[in-house]
């Protein structure tokens, strides 16, 4: 019968959210329907109305969606139908290893008259990670092989339980082979066993409350599941005397959840107010904050919960980058001093670290990336020096194996015609997911080479040591020249007029191409004709799949990073609609995240990554952060302004505080002033000035800086100053 098994059973697509605490193991699923996956791997718990003598599955009535105040990672689905809507919500408490998830359903009467309901939740032996989820744990099927109905609990494989807090009326369990839990809520009776052993691994059970809802009334039901380390915790959190005193706990547990999320601890770093048309994009950038602490383990930043439970240190590098930026330094520092000791003897950077240690595959990118990762956390706090020099003798074999590999593309077996494309490279590797079915030639390795040398000779001034300064400032000066010489003759070769994504197939990659503008720098250092036409097909890309009808099969949200990438080819335009369609990809849109891998047509049983992905929530931060502030190595410049509309400036004040930057932090606000946007900027003086942009979408007439009149330059929209200052632009 439809709706008895959840929905990925019916071989539709189903989407989840995280639900947890920092640093802890459990990291519970919570999916689009209401079902709740208590920890990797389990069971899930399933909710279920009757009213009116007919069992209300996720099949009957429209679901909607909702984040508590619109960005807190306590997520709802509300289940409307004709009688009845029921709205599920996820809530994690407590510190890592002693969490509890607390469940509260509300039943809300749509009618003008009394109704009389049926509320069931039932385990079930399904996850909520779908069975096409094949990577870390594979989803579908859960094993529960006992259960047991003890009076005040489920008791699932004598480890896990699900405790009601509001007073029930009973709990009832079956065996595989006697039917399912939801042929007996069907008729409106739980099954008659209190206790079962089941060998399959396919045992279910449910709990019941029978609630009365007075004409358009509502009434909650309050569920906790704590986890295994949690059962000490005291028992009125556990159940409660009167569904009164149960909605009371719960009503504390939800506070002190908003609390946590509220305060810095929780939500720490970024400070932005934009009340306006923007605002849509504060909250999803403080959800993506929230996920991505809610996916650490320990001091390990991880980009995902089930699919990619490891700690790559691309996606660390690239995350720790986005934390600096709004100011979370504690994160990255524990994440540099965690990964650092996993860097083999001869200075090969492992790619990823798991809880079997440290991987051997060779990707080429993760010296690169290590190095990049120290430096800009010395950066971005001041120069912490202590803090990264006591790594530098690590580091420094880092570096030295980093140069090896490149040198090793500089004898002169590759100085002849044949091999000059791959002079001065890094030798082939996997690290670039295209390139995995066979070891590429890839510039996503060399650019995070390029910036891995750099990186280590700004170390190696940190440091006091000399020699290794001059080692890696040349190495890193001749690398660049090399990767800029092999990108010319890659394009020649192929007869492209695209920035190649590796040098032997002359492919065409923008998102991959990113990685040479930020963190690579190398904007001044490439053909501006090559990359134009690179960005180009990115756009043209975005068009086709905006068009109705397109026939676009999926793609994935690391594509953020051409959002950043127009910002800094000064096509603001782009860079706002290419966000605009970015934010239409959420799913749930009101959850705020994205997976790795987004199908088109959303139903499509395919695998997607994990949900919320970590690495995407970062590059989504580190993009939208370059629309307010972001550094120009070529002239050691502060950037400010850039990607923000006209519409957002004239609608209401826009403040951004405390944003870090290479040289120091910067707050930056806009305002509507009569005919015009005043910009401010204070805090950080970067060496070669600030180059104020005016809001896209009007050209400004005239502009002062400070009250008195100043140039507009770069196409009459910018206003260039060497000290923070108060730039009004008139239109």
């Amino acid at each position: 019968i439809p709706g008895t098994w959840p929905r990925p059973l019916t071989h539709q697509q189903s989407y989840w959210t995280v639900v947890g605490v920092p640093e802890d193991d459990r990291d519970a699923l919570f999916s689009e329907d209401g079902n709740l996956e208590p920890r990797p791997g389990s069971f899930s718990v399933e909710p279920f109305v009757r009213a009116n003598g007919r069992l209300l599955t996720w099949r009957e009535g429209s679901t909607t969606h909702s984040l508590e105040r619109g960005e807190m990672p306590i997520p709802t689905a509300r289940r409307r139908s004709d009688d009845v809507d029921l709205s599920t919500t996820a809530m994690a408490s407590g510190s890592a290893g002693f969490s509890t998830v607390t469940l509260r359903y509300r039943l809300v009467n749509r009618r003008a008259s009394p109704l009389a309901v049926e509320l069931y939740v039932a385990v079930r032996p399904v996850q909520v990670n779908p069975p096409w989820q094949f990577l870390g744990i594979a989803g579908g099927a859960a094993t529960v092989r006992s259960l047991r109905w003890d009076g005040g609990a489920l008791v699932v494989n004598d480890s896990d339980s699900v405790r009601p807090l509001t007073p029930a009326r009973g709990g009832g369990v079956v065996r595989f082979d006697s039917g399912t839990v939801v042929g007996f809520l069907r008729n409106g009776v739980l099954p008659p066993s209190t206790s079962v052993v089941d060998s399959t691994g396919m045992a279910e059970g449910a709990i019941a409350w029978r609630v009365a809802l007075a004409a358009s009334d509502s009434a909650e039901v309050w569920v906790t599941l704590p986890g295994p380390l949690s059962h000490t915790l005291p028992g009125n959190v556990h159940r409660a005397r009167t569904a009164r005193e149960a909605s009371r706990i719960g009503r504390l547990i939800l506070a002190a959840a908003r609390s946590y999320w509220d305060v810095e601890d929780g939500m720490p770093g970024l400070r932005l107010h934009m009340s306006g048309p923007g605002a849509e994009l504060a909250r999803a950038m403080r959800t993506a904050l929230a996920h991505i602490r809610i996916n650490t383990r320990g001091p390990a930043l991880q980009p995902g919960t089930r699919s990619y439970r490891r700690s790559w240190i691309r996606d660390g590098a690239l995350t720790s980058a986005a934390l600096l930026r709004i100011g979370d330094e504690r994160e990255v520092k524990r994440f540099l001093d965690w990964y650092v000791p996993f860097v083999f003897p001869d200075g090969k950077v492992p790619c990823c670290v798991d809880h079997r240690g440290a991987d051997p595959v060779t990707e080429n990118d993760a010296d690169g990336e290590l190095l990049f990762l120290a430096a800009e956390y010395a950066r971005l706090t001041k120069y912490d020096g202590p803090a990264v020099t006591q790594h530098w003798p690590t580091l420094r074999k880092v570096a030295a194996h980093l140069d090896s590999l490149r040198l090793s593309r500089r004898t002169a077996l590759y100085r002849s015609p044949d091999s000059l494309l791959v002079l001065g490279l890094l030798p082939p590797s996997i690290s670039h997911e295209g390139y995995s079915s066979k070891p590429a030639y890839s510039y996503w390795d060399d650019w995070w080479g390029v910036r891995g040398l750099e990186d280590a000779a700004f170390l190696a001034r940190l440091a006091g040591d000399l020699p290794s300064v001059a080692r890696y400032t040349a190495a890193g000066r001749e690398m660049r020249t090399d990767v800029v010489a092999s990108v010319k003759r890659s394009m020649e070769l192929h007869r492209i007029a695209t920035l190649p994504g590796a040098a032997e197939l002359g492919d065409l990659d923008p998102t991959s191409s990113t990685i040479a503008l930020d963190p690579g720098q190398a904007l001044a250092d490439l053909p501006r004709a090559a990359v134009q036409v690179t960005f180009d097909s990115a756009w043209s890309t975005l068009e086709r799949r905006r068009q109705p009808g397109s026939s676009w099969e999926v793609f994935t949200p690391y594509e953020w990073r051409n959002v950043g990438a127009f910002i800094r080819l000064g096509q603001p335009e782009r860079a706002h609609a290419y966000s605009d369609w970015l934010m239409s990809m959420r799913r749930p849109l009101a959850w705020n995240q994205w997976s790795e891998a987004v199908w088109r047509e959303p139903r499509t049983p395919r695998f997607i990554g994990d949900m919320p992905h970590g690495w995407v929530a970062s590059d989504f931060l580190r993009a939208t952060l370059d629309r307010f502030v972001y550094e120009r190595a070529a002239d050691s410049t502060l950037v400010v302004g850039a990607g923000i509309p006209y519409d957002w400036a004239r609608a209401d004040q826009i403040v951004l505080v405390d944003m870090h930057t290479w040289w120091g932090t910067i707050d930056f606000s806009t305002e509507p002033i009569a005919g015009g946007v005043r910009v401010g900027i204070s805090g950080a003086i970067a060496p070669g000035g600030l180059e104020v942009h005016a809001p896209f979408g009007r050209r400004p007439r005239h502009a002062t800086l400070d009250g008195k009149p100043a140039p507009l330059v770069h196409d009459g929209r910018v206003v260039r100053t060497g000290t923070p200052a108060t730039v009004d632009f008139f239109y």
